[in-house]
């Protein structure tokens, strides 16, 4: 089932930011983070890699 986020595609905010750079440093695989924020797995690749070069 296609969530509402994944539909239309919301913004990322600070504080959904700060939550996947927590989790993806506590070791939390891509295919897990992309569940728990209702995103893509391309989404959370792509994101993490523009908060990596801030």
């Amino acid at each position: 089932m296609v969530s509402f986020s994944e539909i239309y595609k919301l913004p990322w905010n600070d504080d959904e930011d700060a939550l996947l750079a927590e989790r993806f440093s506590e070791g939390i695989k891509i295919t897990q983070l992309a569940k728990l924020h209702s995103r893509t797995y391309g989404d959370i690749k792509v994101r993490l890699v523009e908060l990596l070069q801030k």
